[in-house]
């Protein structure tokens, strides 16, 4: 029977010989045909003064073999032919036994419980048996587990990203820039990413590491949203899954005016914020209306280089966001509001999400009143920063071209608009949910791995 690469892989011996190979098995065990597969390298593609890496595959002799294992009291380590030697706890093998017993293969789901008399944090296997490609450990109760050496290489326990494998699909790693340093060369043509799932993964790549990129030849009428949704789901709210900019009179919201609008990220009164922003020019104006964009995780790392406590200030203390009115285009009216800081770290203390919009501050402060001249410090510090020309770099988005904004890292604002036309510049747009678009990255990186094979 074929199977998928995911019961492959723990099979007993995971081949290396490009093309179908047969499994020979212990009459105990199932036997496989394993599926071709080979093996992903990098290759750099250059954009300007940054790269970004690409997977593609490579020949399947760069796969290593196990050297050697040994184990202790709560740790299996094992070491590979290249000299990479990795820890594995027992713990952590047992509950992610990848037989069929263990684990549900269709749905990628875990079956076995960890309230049972099979599982205790200190257990330690009957026995351990490693051969060149699988490692074999007998449990105390009896239960088999098999753990290829593609399966070790795939599941690295380490904090470190140098020992995770190419095939896991991880998050590219962000690149602060400066104004100088924008990612000129994240620029492709829109019909190249809709024909070619390489050219959509390395926008979204760019996306990921730069938190921005730019699609040219788009057109100057609204897409059918299919095609806006080859980079994931629209993300719904009051003002509808596609939405347009441009000067209206007596706007219920200051973008649909013609005044300039400092730099902000959009909707930080959602408590679900969107990740993601796109904005597609329809038309532009004849002067005025420049597009600035500042990396807000450079001007965080300005920020706390040059005054660590205040910094910690604007992790730490709650705002207050709102925003309130009526949208003509959906009908419906609406009263955002929610509390969270400016900045919101990850594990690593990273910022993972920036909330800046001075139009939507509320008046409310929920805080301390003594901390309050320190809060508008920090306020005032971070935005001349924001705005400063070290960090914030003007584009002009012409019609026909898309622009894609990490709007948890980037704030974006423009210039005055100077136009005699009443509603001449134009700008079409929708939001994604970050968790939609890194599962079409996932997708995306795993249709690549089975195309590969």
């Amino acid at each position: 029977m074929i199977v998928s690469r995911r019961t492959a892989l723990y099979a007993l011996s995971a081949s290396r010989r490009v093309g179908r190979a047969i499994l020979a098995q212990p009459k105990h065990y199932s036997t496989f045909r394993l599926r071709n597969t080979s093996c992903p390298g990098h290759h750099v593609y250059p954009l300007g003064s940054h790269s970004v890496i690409r997977h593609t595959c490579v020949t399947s002799e760069m796969a290593q073999n196990i050297a050697y294992s040994q184990r202790d009291r709560e740790f299996l380590t094992v070491a590979w032919a290249d000299g990479t030697k990795l820890r594995y706890p027992f713990i952590y093998l047992r509950d992610n036994c990848p037989c069929e017993r263990c684990y549900h293969d269709g749905s990628h789901m875990r079956l076995v419980e960890l309230v049972t008399d099979e599982i205790s944090a200190d257990i330690n296997p009957f026995s351990v048996k490693t051969m060149t490609n699988v490692v074999k450990i007998q449990w105390p109760n009896g239960h088999k587990s098999l753990y290829s050496s593609d399966w070790l290489r795939d599941h690295a326990v380490s904090d470190d990203p140098a020992d995770r494998s190419p095939r896991r699909f991880c998050r590219p790693e962000r690149q602060a820039w400066s104004a100088e340093e924008f990612p000129t060369g994240s620029r492709f043509k829109l019909e190249d990413m809709l024909s070619d799932e390489h050219v959509q993964y390395r926008v979204l790549r760019n996306l990921c590491a730069f938190g921005v990129a730019i699609l040219t030849d788009c057109g100057t009428e609204p897409l059918p949203v299919s095609v806006y949704e080859k980079l994931g789901i629209l993300q719904d709210n009051a003002f509808g899954p596609m939405w347009t900019v441009k000067p209206i009179a007596n706007p219920s919201n200051l973008a649909y005016s013609k005044r300039a609008f400092p730099l902000h990220t959009d909707l930080p009164y959602m408590n679900h914020t969107p990740g993601v922003l796109l904005l597609h020019c329809l038309e532009q104006a004849p002067t005025g209306g420049h597009t600035y964009l500042t990396d807000g995780m450079y001007a965080a790392q300005l920020l706390a280089k040059q005054e660590p406590e205040l910094y910690k200030l604007l992790c730490e203390l709650p705002v207050t966001w709102k925003h309130k009115g009526y949208d003509p285009a959906t009908d419906k009216h609406y009263d955002y509001e929610v509390d969270q800081s400016i900045f919101q770290l990850d594990h690593r203390g990273e910022l993972k999400k920036l909330c800046f919009h001075v139009r939507s501050r509320s008046s409310y402060l929920l805080v301390n009143p003594a901390v309050v001249h320190d809060f508008y410090k920090a306020n005032i510090l971070f935005n001349r920063i924001c705005q400063s020309e070290e960090v914030r770099r003007p584009i002009r988005l012409e019609p026909g071209v898309w622009v894609l904004i990490d709007n948890h890292r980037l704030a974006h604002g423009r210039e005055a608009i100077d136009d005699p036309r009443e509603n001449g510049r134009c700008l079409h747009g929708c939001y994604f949910a970050w968790d939609d678009v890194l599962s079409r990255m996932r997708h995306l990186h795993s249709q690549s791995w089975s195309q590969s094979g």
